[in-house]
């Protein structure tokens, strides 16, 4: 998970695999990436709640991220870009629900 629209070093917030989720995430800005990439292994995958915790008005305040054919294990090889942007004036709260990755 990154903090913006652009996967660089310094914008990195969080990373994860095997079966332990990483713990909500505060976005310092109104936009995050969030990149989900499988290998050789499949397994059941993810899924992640967001909100935003600030009173403005937004056209989608929460919603839900999920990795592909969630619940069921994801194909190998597969890569997928989640780009979630809110009101510059935003703070962006990424919990993730369930984690179980290769």
């Amino acid at each position: 998970v990154w903090a913006g629209s652009e996967e660089v070093d310094k914008a990195l917030l969080a990373t994860g695999c095997g079966n332990v989720a990483p713990g909500p995430i505060i976005i310092p800005s109104n936009t995050f990436t969030a990149v989900f990439q499988s290998q050789e292994a499949s397994a059941q995958g993810f899924s992640a709640s967001f909100v935003s915790r600030c009173g403005s008005n937004f056209t989608g305040p929460s919603g839900y991220i999920i990795s592909p054919n969630y619940p069921k294990q994801y194909d190998n090889n597969v890569n997928c870009t989640y780009v979630i942007e809110a009101d510059p004036q935003s703070v962006v709260l990424l919990t993730f629900v369930s984690f179980h990755l290769e």
